[in-house]
């Protein structure tokens, strides 16, 4: 209590000090903290303040020090032993861990072992599965040709049977009775002859395919120098839509071996020279040239079959037989008339049955051979060889068996000719009217091919396949082509349909490119025969295409010579070969559209469409050009529409109710058409 009072007085004194006030000030707060300690001042209320030596303070802190430390050197010691304890548990458990740890990689190394032994029993069962399919295919194939001695075997106790009736009857042996006997018997050995011969046809046909799948296996394992060297093959293209289309990039220089204006290929050095991109670039992509597909489009099975016109053509029947009561065409007949007069065949007993599938690989297989047939047709063919029957020839070796072969064949295409297309093509082929019509289609599919990306075939794709197939036409003929495919295929886009599509119009005769350069061959057939010789055919071919080949044009000239007169070949045939040399040419320089002199025509389509007749509403016609009008060269005629006469009334409803135009297809506007009858009943009036 003295000292509190004491601290108080010293307050109240020093701001009475004057100059001396802040020492006094420093010595009261030196003398605080020396009387005040919060290690030693108690807070207690005592009623004195005991004095403690200096010495007696010092010991007790170092007292209170060391019992502190004692302590901390306590709990040191037993964290220390916590630790090691902790360091020993630690090093059993490291010593656990490699012990698993090696348990791990010996499992590993047995798994792996073991995943060893599984794919070579694997392998090993693959090959036993596959002597397991060769002895079955041959005890099978064995079985079959016993077969007939297994039901020759058991009918023999009937026929015994007949054999003891008859002789229990009254031998009567005469010359007639010899006579007749022996044509039955001769009749059943060449019925089983028939059959026996169908079988081996049958199974050598099958090891046929069976060699021909080995072949193209090992192919594909031993890939030639040529394919090796086109897998290094790469092309640049750029997109300037988005990546909607794209377009290939031909500032490279060309290589001849691949074809194209490649990037980057084996045939060439590269450059290293910068590329400059458009600024609306907007992708980039490379890709490989000139891939190999197999031109043939499946169709899908719902699509509707078009029904080939060739089964109206009746005509009198060449000779009597079974093959001629077919409901057949003119020119299946043709191949038939070929098959009895000129090469002495001759009807079979049994012939065998073809599905659209064999028919079709037979089809393919001759369309090979008359590639390489057109090749060489100036070195060893000649006007009186024909594909099919060479090829029958080199399969089957002996004559017999091949008319046979030739026989079943023409069977299976009277069969299907009115089914499939195709098939109907392949025909016309065969009569020589259609020289290149499969080629022609052949590249077609090509350029389908081009557009099979696994994306929609949308319509602006359509558009630039119109571009590339029909070039130089008006911008409203590829509208009224658009519209006549819209009409067809009911708005679907995809490329079966289009494949279908170009079919129809090549069965049809109404093919735009035939009807096209059908007009302007007739431009050179000065004499109007309908018929061109070599010398106008090749003028006309200079003017059209200059860029064509001479030998191209001689050889497919002299192809069509085969089914007509020498150096007479009709013009409806050329303008097909035209068709064909044009996008033929457009495929070996990329697909880019080929450029063809012939304005006059040109300007007389657009005049065509700007002033349509009655008859040019035909379905496919492509540009609004009748068939009468190809054939009288214009829309001019003798009962053609006047390019400056306006249409009436009628010729609106024949329009609109032909059966070629699909009006279910087309979104009409009703108010639209309410005021185009309104317009033409006062232009009537």
């Amino acid at each position: 209590m003295r000292v509190t009072e004491s601290f108080a007085m010293l307050e109240e004194i020093i701001p009475s000090l004057g100059v001396f006030a802040p020492i006094v000030a420093l010595l009261k707060e030196e003398l605080y903290r020396s009387v005040y300690s919060r290690n030693l001042t108690s807070c207690d209320l005592e009623p004195f303040v005991e004095r403690v030596p200096f010495f007696c303070a010092a010991g007790r802190v170092d007292e209170a020090r060391q019992e502190e430390a004692e302590k901390a050197n306590d709990s040191l010691a037993e964290l220390q032993q916590r630790i090691r304890f902790r360091d020993h548990d630690l090093q059993i458990l490291y010593k656990k861990n490699m012990a698993l740890k090696q348990d791990i990689s010996d499992y590993q190394l047995n798994k792996q072992n073991l995943l060893e032994k599984i794919r070579s029993l694997e392998d090993q069962c693959h090959k036993y599965e596959l002597e397991k399919g060769e002895a079955t295919y041959y005890y099978t194939a064995k079985e079959d040709s016993l077969k007939l001695f297994k039901t020759a075997y058991n009918d023999a106790p009937d026929s015994m049977l007949e054999e003891i009736e008859k002789s229990k009857m009254d031998l009567v042996v005469d010359s007639v009775g010899m006579v007749e006997y022996d044509i039955y018997q001769a009749e059943r050995l060449q019925e089983q002859f028939a059959e026996i011969l169908n079988y081996q046809m049958d199974d050598f046909e099958l090891a046929l395919s069976q060699l021909r799948k080995k072949k193209e296996i090992l192919t594909g394992v031993a890939m030639n120098e040529s394919e090796r060297e086109a897998s290094y093959s790469l092309e640049l293209q750029f997109s300037e839509d988005g990546g909607d289309s794209f377009k290939s990039y031909k500032n490279f220089d060309y290589c001849g071996k691949c074809g194209d204006k490649t990037a980057v290929c084996p045939h060439k050095t590269g450059s290293m020279e910068p590329i400059a991109v458009k600024p609306h670039v907007t992708h980039i992509r490379i890709i490989r040239p000139g891939l190999k597909f197999r031109t043939k489009v499946k169709l899908d099975d719902s699509q509707k079959k078009v029904v080939s016109s060739f089964q109206q053509d009746d005509s009198e029947d060449i000779e009597e037989g079974e093959d001629e009561q077919l409901s057949i065409s003119k020119t299946i007949k043709q191949c038939w008339a070929e098959y009895y007069d000129a090469r002495q065949g001759y009807r079979p007993k049994y012939t065998r049955v073809f599905k659209i599938d064999r028919t079709l690989d037979y089809i393919q297989e001759i369309y090979e051979a008359r590639i390489i047939y057109d090749e060489k047709i100036d070195e060893v063919a000649n006007r009186d060889d024909t594909v099919q029957y060479m090829k029958f020839s080199q399969r089957y070796q002996i004559h017999e068996v091949a008319l046979k072969g030739v026989h079943d064949f023409l069977t299976a295409l009277s069969k299907f000719e009115s089914e499939n297309l195709d098939v109907a093509v392949f025909i016309r082929h065969l009569c020589s009217q259609e020289v290149v019509t499969w080629k022609y289609i052949y590249d077609v599919r090509k350029l389908l091919a081009k557009y099979n990306d696994g994306q929609t075939f949308t319509p602006s794709k359509y558009r630039q396949v119109l571009l590339v197939l029909y070039p130089c036409r008006p911008r409203e003929v590829y509208d009224q082509m658009e519209l006549e495919f819209t009409a067809y295929s009911k708005n679907k886009y995809t490329l079966e349909i289009f494949d279908e599509h170009i079919l129809h119009l090549i069965d049809k005769n109404i093919e735009p490119n035939m009807r096209f350069f059908n007009l302007c061959l007739k431009k050179f057939d000065y004499q109007e025969t309908g018929i061109l010789q070599f010398e106008d055919f090749d003028e006309a071919m200079t003017n059209l295409m200059p860029n064509i080949q001479a030998k191209y044009k001689r050889l497919f000239y002299k192809l069509a010579e085969i089914g007509c007169t020498r150096d007479t070949v009709p013009i409806s045939i050329l303008s097909m070969i035209c068709a064909y040399l044009m996008i033929h040419e457009s495929s070996l320089h990329s697909w880019i559209p080929q450029t063809i002199n012939a304005p006059e025509v040109i300007s007389q389509i657009s005049k065509m469409i700007d002033s349509p007749s009655e008859k040019s509403g035909s379905h496919g016609g492509g540009a609004g050009i009748s068939r009468g009008n190809i054939e009288r060269g214009g829309p001019s005629g003798a009962s053609g529409a006047q390019p400056e006469e306006r249409l009436t009334q009628k010729d609106v409803d024949i329009i609109l109710k032909s059966d070629n135009i699909h009006v279910h297809g087309i979104n009409l506007d009703p108010k639209a058409v309410d005021e185009e009858e309104a317009r033409m009943k006062m232009a009537t009036s």
